[in-house]
């Protein structure tokens, strides 16, 4: 697939340009290469060459990713525009996440593997939206600062203000150092390390589902189309955007039956892996399609009307969206986000991201491998291979250490167990030789009958609920993942 790419020049050209810089259609790219030179006037050469191929990923995707060219994005479009590409990027493609922040802006959370390319996309395109716009190439406000600036640079001047009495050095150690935290006009701030969601309530989905229900009994948008896409996510695992490209040709080619084909994130909407659901969640799907999608279907097609079309050779399934928008046309992720999803959250009185049903997928099949290790129905490694292969992760072994800030200390749970038993009969022990024997006094220790209720109750208290009484249920530190 074309992309952008940049070959560099020798430094004794007359005209000062280091790089030069091609689009995807192989066409000289005059806004990038005077970057590149305005840039080497600011920045080390190695500077300048990791912003100009950090940033380059960016603008190929935005001329090559079908949404972006089905919607018509361009890199000069106005800065709301352009805010929403980069986040979009900054999400499908570099697994980042976004939270509007208080003040204005957005606070983005990302791996520990990503953390690099992101600084450098986010810092490279500020530079470069500064510098086209000062060229004349860009006509709009710097999208990549925030709308926020007129109060960071009044802080900036009271720090500034001619009353302060005049400071030696910080390095000289004489004054104490100013305090005064980071001052930033970015739109986009990286937060820390991101840690994966760790989603311990088996009954999030159901809750979910009864928050959209609520919304059905209101007279609100809510049916058997978003029931079904709440079944898959949980069911699957998989991405919201991977479900909703999914089409019939993916689910007929797999026998109408428990499981579809499915494109991957990077696979370039080839059909890279395939995804399986419940029989109850396959009796739901061929519901809506008969009915739901049917009455907004353009031409009012049932499942058995397309099957025959195709036998006919009369229609692609692959071009047969399963799910549709009121207007008949693809359904989008945001509109379920925002008009299904953070409604029924709301009525549920949750607060839950979609991706989080991802983490709880994962975090519930980490839950059965290591439970069937201790019952020896299989090992952890057989499981681990089998859930990486199914997910289809690139770094399957550097996903799972991801989610190790919580197993690692399970496992370690279960140790913590054999802890408590000799503590609690140590202290047996000692307050039954603290205590002088009487004649005849009725023995205190109970019979094995009466053990087995309190041996019960222990065995319940495996690794998991035990790590979660211990310190929750994970995610960020200081975060809580549902709210009352």
């Amino acid at each position: 697939m074309a992309s952008y790419y940049c070959c560099i020049r020798p430094a004794d050209v007359a005209h000062g340009h280091p790089y030069l810089v091609f689009d995807c259609q192989g066409e000289l790219h005059l806004p990038l290469i005077v970057f590149a030179k305005e840039a080497h006037s600011r920045l080390a050469p190695s500077s300048v060459k990791k912003y100009l191929t950090g940033i380059l990923p960016w603008f190929s995707w935005l001329e090559t990713d079908g949404w972006q060219v089905q919607a018509g994005r361009r890199w000069d479009d106005p800065p709301e525009t352009i805010r929403g590409a980069v986040r979009e990027y900054l999400v499908g493609q570099l697994q980042c996440r976004a939270k509007p922040c208080k003040g204005g802006g957005e606070w983005l959370e990302t791996t520990e593997e990503a953390t690099n390319r992101v600084r450098i996309l986010l810092s490279g395109l500020k530079l470069f939206y500064r510098i086209a716009k000062a060229r004349g190439y860009y006509p709009y406000a710097n999208p990549l600062v925030g709308p926020f600036t007129d109060p960071v640079e009044a802080a900036r001047a009271q720090l500034a203000q001619d009353g302060d009495p005049p400071r030696m050095p910080d390095i000289s150690g004489v004054d104490e150092p100013r305090r005064t935290g980071r001052l930033t006009d970015s739109y986009f701030l990286l937060k820390d390390q991101w840690i994966p969601q760790v989603v311990a309530d088996t009954s999030l989905p159901q809750k979910i589902l009864d928050g959209g229900r609520v919304l059905k009994q209101q007279g609100k948008a809510w049916g058997l189309r978003e029931e079904c896409l709440v079944c898959l996510l949980f069911e699957t695992g998989e991405r919201v955007s991977e479900i909703m490209t999914l089409t019939l040709g993916d689910w007929e080619s797999r026998g109408l039956k428990d499981t579809a084909w499915a494109r991957n994130k990077g696979s370039r909407r080839w059909r890279a892996k395939f995804v399986r659901f419940s029989e109850e969640t396959v009796k739901l799907l061929t519901r809506y399609f008969d009915t739901e999608r049917k009455a907004i279907d353009p031409h009012g097609y049932s499942l058995d009307d397309y099957l025959h079309l195709a036998q006919r050779g009369a229609i692609d399934l692959n071009t047969v969206q399963l799910f549709l928008s009121k207007q008949g046309t693809p359904w989008t992720v945001a509109s379920f986000r925002a008009n299904y999803w953070k409604k029924a959250c709301v009525e549920a009185r949750l607060d839950v991201d979609i991706h989080q049903a991802r983490h709880w997928y994962v975090t519930q099949a980490l839950a059965v491998i290591h439970e069937d290790a201790r019952r020896g129905k299989n090992t952890v490694e057989r499981g681990l291979e089998e859930l990486i292969a199914y997910m289809h992760w690139r770094s399957g072994e550097q996903v799972l250490r991801a989610y190790n800030h919580f197993y690692q200390p399970t496992h370690h749970a279960t140790t913590q167990n054999s802890i408590f038993k000799k503590l609690r009969h140590h202290s047996r022990q000692n307050t039954q030789k603290g205590v002088p024997r009487k004649k005849n006094r009725p023995s205190t220790r109970s019979s094995p009958a009466s053990k087995t209720p309190a041996q019960g109750k222990e065995r319940l208290q495996d690794g998991a609920t035990l790590y979660e009484f211990l310190i929750g249920t994970g995610g960020y530190h200081g975060e809580s993942l549902l709210t009352d």
